[in-house]
């Protein structure tokens, strides 16, 4: 209820439901919030906006940076359930030396990044830089590769931004 009262509503969220740790428990914060793509995409632009969305001040400003600067004793690269900055070639671990995660066949172009994962390879991906917004819902498949998406898109957010003329 805090969540719907203080965040999921202020963003004109529809319905949005986290699923419950056992009955009459707690919400399972770190996985499961259903929600409809629109509603994932509003989140995303909460990110990106540092708070904001569509003029409204939702969250107080730098609450993406402390987002994404509290980070785990175990894996800087996570803070309060977002991962942050320029993920890098590789297999990014969930958990250092566990040998599971995400790969990366190469470096995120942007280190301002901030994304939040689910399972099966959905993904949010806020650029506070580009104000954009990637939201996939999709399943991973074998040999997903976390950073071609959000790389496509920005090499052509880029390429689109270059006068024709300088691409020749």
């Amino acid at each position: 209820r805090w969540f719907e009262q203080m965040v999921w509503k202020p963003l004109g969220a529809g319905t949005g439901e986290f699923y419950m740790d056992r009955l009459s428990g707690m919400p399972a914060a770190y996985c499961c919030f259903r929600a409809s793509p629109h509603d994932w995409l509003r989140l995303g632009a909460l990110l990106a906006g540092d708070g904001a969305v569509g003029g409204r001040q939702v969250l107080p400003r730098g609450w993406r940076a402390r987002l994404a600067c509290d980070t785990s004793n175990v894996n800087p690269r996570y803070g309060l359930q977002v991962w942050s900055g320029r993920a890098t070639r590789g297999l990014r671990e969930y958990q250092p030396g566990s040998g599971l995660g995400v790969r990366h066949g190469e470096d995120f172009l942007t280190g301002d990044v901030v994304w939040m994962e689910g399972g099966g390879g959905r993904s949010i991906w806020a650029f506070p830089s580009e104000q954009l917004v990637i939201v996939r819902l999709g399943r991973a498949a074998p040999g997903w590769d976390g950073s071609v998406l959000p790389n496509t898109v920005l090499r052509g957010l880029r390429a689109s931004a270059t006068p024709v003329a300088a691409r020749r």
